[in-house]
């Protein structure tokens, strides 16, 4: 806990030097640890991890208190896992768990780096401008993205325990979150397709919309989606396999 505490200082210490223009992404790892910095991969995942587990806190909160007070509703939930094996839910949902994480890591991984690619020019593409570029996406997305994902994260958990299962809440509260999601949205939309690739190309020297290599950083952005699709699904058809496996093994003993 400790050490949670000193990195999310760390965390607030970074995010504040990036919003007040430093450029981080091109300190060295000893300049960053003596100036009380996290390196770009540490910050951006601190701040996706912590979101996530917020999530799930509020996720948990909101599905106890909506399955007491819609005890009914509640009961007309099915687990996603039914279908496969009834009897392996128990399994199968920490398994699910375990494969999402392995998929979602490897997606932000690859995410960093797609936006680095992206946001060059071919001609200008070399290793170390890669790299550079993805470090600073890291940093801007860290700074600029915790509030815009936080806010729609927490309207998308509201949203999903009000209509799960035929509506776990009162009708009123899913359209009302609707409505409060729209702006929440904007929001992030602004950010991620206009306010961190304005900067991101800034980073790159590329000062005007023009020079700027537009259409190659939507398609990082296309692939990165396409491939944390593919990385989700992947993830789905593992855990049927697995479900699969455990079936026919237990007929195996049956039969012996």
């Amino acid at each position: 806990m400790t050490d949670w505490f000193g990195k999310l200082r760390r965390f607030r210490a970074t995010r504040q030097a990036i919003l007040d223009g430093e450029c981080l992404w091109d300190y060295d790892s000893e300049r960053l640890v003596k100036e009380g910095y996290l390196g770009p991969w540490s910050f951006d995942r601190f701040k996706t991890f912590n979101i996530l587990f917020f999530l799930l806190v509020v996720g948990a909160v909101v599905g106890a208190v909506l399955s007491a007070l819609y005890p009914g509703a509640s009961a007309v939930s099915r687990n996603k896992f039914e279908a496969i094996h009834p009897e392996l839910v128990p399994l199968l949902e920490p398994v699910s768990k375990l494969v999402a994480a392995g998929w979602f890591c490897i997606a932000f991984w690859l995410s960093g780096f797609l936006m680095g690619w992206g946001s060059i020019k071919p001609e200008d593409s070399t290793p170390e401008r890669r790299g550079r570029a993805t470090k600073a996406y890291l940093y801007l997305d860290g700074a600029h993205g915790l509030w815009p994902q936080l806010s729609w994260g927490v309207f998308a958990v509201l949203w999903f325990y009000n209509n799960r299962a035929g509506a776990l809440g009162p009708a009123w509260a899913a359209t009302a979150t609707i409505f409060i999601m729209f702006p929440v949205f904007c929001w992030q939309a602004y950010v991620n397709a206009k306010k961190i690739p304005e900067l991101l190309f800034r980073v790159n020297h590329y000062f005007t919309r023009d020079d700027a290599p537009w259409s190659r950083l939507v398609l990082a952005y296309v692939i990165a989606g396409v491939a944390t699709w593919a990385l989700q699904m992947a993830s789905v058809v593992l855990v049927a396999v697995f479900a699969y496996a455990l079936q026919g093994l237990e007929h195996v003993v049956k039969f012996k």
